[in-house]
């Protein structure tokens, strides 16, 4: 079990995907909930404050750099993995120059997501670690 934990936020609409994503997250011991669209999302965000937002990149009430751009209004320091069929070559080079580096393409396995989590875990407590010195 990892010792570094976070607060994760899953948002897809892919219900079984969601489902999975959250139960093998709380297995590791990761606080963890799912949101099936943008709006939702926001509106959990409000009072879960997640440090790592799983962002499934077709959501399709609200455009993926839009959603992003407005979350990181309401949480500054929460990080991103993005789940995506396949992405754009602009696509990646929005994210990159957004600062968001993580992300998992079609058919990940669990050590591919629990990689990416622990990942953005570790980074937030030595950014906080940082803050706090």
């Amino acid at each position: 079990m990892n010792t570094l934990l976070g607060k994760v936020l899953a948002v897809t609409a892919i219900r079984d995907i969601a489902e999975g994503i959250v139960d093998v997250l709380a297995l590791e011991g990761h606080t963890a909930t799912a949101a099936s669209n943008a709006a939702h999302a926001l509106t959990t965000a409000q009072t879960f404050r997640p440090d790592v937002i799983i962002l499934d990149a077709s959501i399709d009430d609200m455009e993926m750099f839009t959603f992003i751009e407005t979350m990181r209004e309401r949480l500054p320091s929460a990080m991103f993995i993005i789940l995506a069929l396949r992405l754009e070559s602009a696509e990646s080079q929005k994210l990159m120059e957004m600062g968001i580096r993580n992300h998992l393409v079609a058919y990940f396995n669990v050590e591919d997501l629990l990689t990416e989590v622990a990942s953005c875990v570790y980074y937030l407590n030595g950014w906080n670690e940082l803050q706090a010195g």
